[in-house]
């Protein structure tokens, strides 16, 4: 006879309790998941990302890297890759804990540690909890997959732009 051995779920405060080397892990339906060490393509993208949509954001806006966020209240403690969160909803945010939702933009650049399964959940529950928009950057594809709350999708390209802020970001610029 096989018995079924109940796994606890950890909440945000325990796994916020655990030493420093806990920074390199995310908390995922009260799971404990590893992070890997991003390759430099993953890192360069970010980074021109970040550069990118800084001068388009509206006054008084956030774009952070390696954003950590609690996309559901208890069990949730993910990181965005880049994080996009206008002022109206920094403005709601306390300093002092972590933030509880979504941020507005949520970009996820594509690494080889990726499952397809796993960013078609986080991209869900991105856009059920508040988030308007959820972006997959492919640095192999070189594209920028946006998925909407409203349920629209489209892939941008090499020699297109992604609308961002009332401006316009220029594919190949990312990579």
């Amino acid at each position: 006879m096989c018995m079924a051995t109940a796994v606890r779920q950890v909440t945000v405060e325990e796994f916020r309790a655990l030493p420093e080397t806990a920074q390199h892990f995310e908390l995922r339906h009260g799971e404990i998941v590893p992070l890997t060490f991003p390759k430099l393509t993953h890192i360069f993208v970010q980074h021109k990302l970040f550069h990118l949509m800084l001068p388009l954001a509206e006054t008084g806006a956030f774009v952070g890297l390696e954003f950590p966020f609690r996309p559901q209240e208890e069990y949730q403690l993910w990181r965005a890759d880049v994080a996009y969160l206008s002022s109206a909803q920094l403005s709601s945010c306390r300093s002092d804990e972590d933030f509880r939702g979504v941020p507005e933009i949520v970009v996820e650049v594509l690494s080889p540690s990726n499952s397809a399964n796993d960013m078609f959940e986080r991209e869900a529950i991105c856009l059920e909890n508040g988030g308007l928009e959820f972006w997959v950057i492919d640095p192999k594809r070189r594209s920028v997959r946006v998925s909407t709350r409203n349920g629209v999708t489209k892939v941008f390209r090499e020699g297109q732009d992604v609308p961002f802020c009332g401006g316009m970001i220029p594919v190949a610029s990312i990579f």
